[in-house]
């Protein structure tokens, strides 16, 4: 059981057959047909990032394959035989009714015609086999309804010739069921001029029953394109033909490209090819010819109008894809054919704004939102840096109105605070250490703004690690079994490990669907369930768990979810009191539940198996830690998160034939179920760069360029001063003042470095002033550059208890020694030669 899907990026399709056709039932439903199997999803289920497509049938094989068809819906008041009839290249109808998904041929009734190649007439009852032709539906009710076909090329040994099929033009009458020969021009039903021998060209039905014929190459010996600058028209209301001058902005002539009616009769052409023969073809719109992609005809002015390019939004090149519209102005285009590769992308164009629509859930590849974190900071950013430039140029312009000297006092303090020379130092050597500082200052500008950037633009990278519990032991899955084709006594499972534990009470039965055709059993253990290796076997309740079905179906659907994460509980309400769920994604919900609705389409880990057979599998349990969207993960730190369980790897493996089992009640087959890991896989999400690894760049760098400085000019005294005291203002700088004049009591103009000693005669005066700059010198070396622990320790060694004097150490020795430990004199003795009296 697998499921093909559709992504917002176009890539090699897993679809293998080419897309012939689509169409939009009454129910809302898109059917894509291919040339082997039937296709269905939702409509509102196109602007999904991933959108499944449910297999609902396959398409009968006729002799001839397929290389057109004709795909007509046919709705009527019974319900029941809704359904399209589609025709391949041989033109045999076969109806597909939807509500029973089965097909019905309609044999047609015919209307001769008679037909002359190369000298020889015979008379033809339907079309002749042919490929590349275009085909339209009328616009009048169901009793008139009727399929026209046009031009074409004629298939010969299953294969598209180089020559024209001669009978051109033909209506289908769906109620009558008969083919209906059209003329190809005014006069001639026979003649090969242009109204008849086209190839690759698209027909468009107006609401007056007009046909308009666009684009597509002439079937004779020129084989050239047919330009945009006219049109054909064929009146279905008096059976004639007009030659439409067109006006505007003419599009490219093009081959192999679809056109869609909107309900105001504006024909819109997408896609196509340049005309040139393979493999020398290239495709409308390559080359960045971006706005050569689609264009649109206004039939009551028959101008040209161009649809605006969008490099995101718009599809690839691309031919021969399907186009749809829905809820009555949204043109559906793509699942076309791009040199041999089928595109998987489905692309929405407003037919009344003419903009190709973004996907609502695309995204960077990471995240899902509409704008990404790096783009609002980004934009924050430069909005806060306008803002302060405007604020600054404001602020200076008062400054100078107010007071330029005010302005020029405050240029000259910054002179004075960075021009600080040392004594005895020339000028140059300031000048080079002023440069050198200049130039760390702006390359540690440069690292706050690149460091900033890259952590705006940091990509969210996983870190996968494995999480094992003490006694390795691992959580069992909960498992779905699934029975639909059982004929009377409804099946039933039962459970054991390979240690004999019986965890057969853990299986709840269930109906998905009301009618009861489907039976599910849903095992779901308890989190004290665990399984170990065989080395750990007093630690868990066996080494895998061992499944047993018993019946008379003839497959069953095996389905491995993990147990924090499972859809079932909340879809068939099977949740108790402990259990709480929650959907992954907003998409997730609907997923599960059209996988549900089909028998060809499995969600998460399952198998469609043989049920009279021995399955072994095994699985691997995972947590997925996801960033949120949150301003706070860019930290660094306690970043947000969420986190998804999932199951990480399962594989299965069955027997080739029935197995044979001992006693009498033997069960229809069997699963064992081993894990793969006996830890639990975790990837986690994280930014690759943050705030704090920014932090530490920063403070690194910041500490070697002030190294270097000090390297290549020397140490300089730093300020005791920081922010605060420095730059505080009013009342706190005359707090910080007062508090330095009164523990620091000093006589004015007697400040230590800053006043210079006064000359006086007397000597006592003079002691007095060295005194006092002493004392203040040695309270500001004891406030702000000294630790005293080391004074303070040896006061405490002279003053403090001293120990018992010991017998063979001397009292005065003692003290001798303690003497020593005071610090020496400043004082010169008297009768040195060098002091001079004071």
């Amino acid at each position: 059981m697998e499921a093909v899907e559709y992504h917002e990026k176009p890539r090699a399709t897993d679809l293998i057959s080419p897309i012939l056709g689509s169409t939009v039932l009454n129910n809302n439903t898109i059917c894509i047909v291919s040339d082997s199997t039937i296709w269905s999803f939702p409509a509102y289920l196109l602007n999904n990032v991933r959108s499944q497509l449910t297999e609902v049938a396959s398409v009968p094989s006729t002799a001839l394959s397929p290389q057109s068809f004709i795909l007509v819906p046919t709705t009527s008041n019974n319900e029941s035989d809704d359904g399209f009839l589609i025709m391949d290249g041989s033109f045999k109808p076969h109806q597909f009714i939807i509500a029973s998904r089965e097909w019905s041929s309609r044999p047609p009734s015919t209307t001769s015609v008679t037909i002359t190649k190369n000298n020889n007439t015979f008379v033809e009852q339907e079309p002749s086999a042919r490929a590349e032709y275009a085909t339209t539906i009328s616009v009048s009710d169901n009793q008139q309804k009727s399929v026209f076909i046009h031009g074409g090329k004629s298939i010969l040994n299953d294969t598209a010739s180089t020559t024209c099929a001669t009978d051109s033009f033909w209506s289908y009458h769906l109620l009558q069921q008969r083919w209906i020969p059209i003329k190809a021009n005014n006069n001639n039903n026979n003649s090969n001029d242009d109204f008849g021998n086209y190839y690759g060209h698209t027909m468009s039905m107006l609401s007056d029953g007009r046909i308009v014929m666009l684009g597509g190459k002439l079937c004779n010996q020129h084989n050239k394109l047919i330009n945009f600058t006219s049109t054909l028209i064929y009146d279905t209301q008096n059976s004639q033909w007009l030659k439409q001058i067109l006006d505007g902005p003419i599009p490219a002539p093009r081959i192999y490209h679809s056109a869609i009616t909107t309900n105001q009769d504006k024909i819109i052409i997408c896609g196509g090819q340049n005309g040139e023969p393979p493999p020398f073809h290239t495709y409308i719109s390559a080359n960045n010819q971006l706005g050569e992609m689609a264009a649109l005809l206004d039939t009551t002015t028959w101008k040209w109008k161009s649809i605006e390019p969008s490099i995101n939004s718009q599809p690839l090149p691309q031919s021969k894809a399907t186009a749809f519209i829905v809820n009555e102005t949204k043109i559906v285009y793509g699942l076309g054919e791009t040199y041999q590769t089928l595109q998987d992308g489905l692309y929405i164009l407003d037919s009344e704004t003419l903009n190709w629509e973004p996907d609502k859930n695309a995204s960077s590849q990471i995240h899902n939102e509409s704008t990404a974190p790096g783009t609002i900071l980004s934009v924050a950013a430069i909005v806060a840096l306008c803002f302060t430039f405007v604020s600054l140029l404001i602020v200076a312009g008062i400054l100078w109105r107010v007071g330029r000297n005010a302005i020029f006092n405050g240029i000259s303090s910054l002179k004075n605070e960075l021009w600080d020379p040392r004594p005895g130092e020339p000028g140059w050597i300031e000048i080079s250490r002023l440069t050198m500082r200049f130039a760390f200052g702006s390359y540690l500008v440069y690292l706050v703004f690149s460091l900033t950037s890259q952590i705006i633009h940091s990509p969210i990278i996983e870190q996968i690690y494995y999480d094992e519990t003490p006694d390795g032991t691992i959580d069992v899955p909960d498992v779905r079994f699934c029975f639909d084709d059982y004929r009377t006594n409804e099946p039933y499972v039962r459970c054991a490990t390979d240690y004999g534990v019986d965890c057969s009470q853990y299986l709840k039965k269930f109906y998905p669907s009301t009618s009861h055709e489907k039976i599910c059993a849903l095992f779901r253990a308890p989190d004290y369930v665990r399984l170990a290796a065989p080395t750990h076997r007093k630690a868990a309740s066996g080494s895998y768990l061992k499944f047993d079905y018993y019946g008379n179906a003839t497959q069953v659907g095996i389905t491995i979810y993990h147990r924090n994460h499972n859809p079932n509980l909340a879809v068939y309400n099977l949740k108790t009191e402990d259990d709480t769920f929650d959907w992954d994604t907003s998409f997730e919900e609907d997923q599960f539940r059209s996988s549900e609705l089909s028998t060809y389409q499995q969600y998460g880990k399952g198998y469609l198996v043989p049920a009279n057979r021995v399955h072994t599998s095994s699985y691997a349990l995972g947590k997925r830690i996801v960033l949120k969207k949150s301003w706070w993960n860019y930290i660094g730190y306690a970043s947000a998160t969420v986190s998804h369980y999932q199951i990480t790897s399962s594989k299965m493996v069955s027997e080739v034939s029935p197995p044979t089992y001992l006693g009498n009640e033997s069960p229809l087959g069997s699963l064992h179920l081993f894990p793969e890991l006996y830890s639990t896989e975790i990837a986690a999400e994280q930014r690759a760069f943050t705030i704090l690894q920014a932090l530490g760049v920063l403070g690194g760098m910041f500490g070697l360029l002030v190294t270097a400085q000090h390297w290549f000019f020397g140490y300089r005294p730093q300020s005791p001063y920081g922010v605060v005291q420095r730059w505080s203002r009013g009342q706190l700088r005359m707090s910080l003042l007062e508090g330095l004049v009164t523990n620091f009591k000093q006589q004015h103009e007697n400040v230590p470095i800053v006043h210079p000693l006064k000359k006086t005669s007397a000597a006592h005066i003079r002691m007095g002033l060295l005194e006092d700059r002493l004392h203040t010198l040695e309270q500001l070396f004891q406030a702000y550059y000294i630790d005293d622990e080391i004074f303070k320790s040896l006061d405490q060694a002279f003053t403090g208890p001293r120990p018992p004097p010991q017998a063979t150490v001397d009292n005065r020795t003692l003290n001798d020694n303690l003497l020593r430990l005071r610090l020496p004199s400043f004082k010169k003795p008297k009768d040195d030669p060098t002091t001079t009296p004071m």
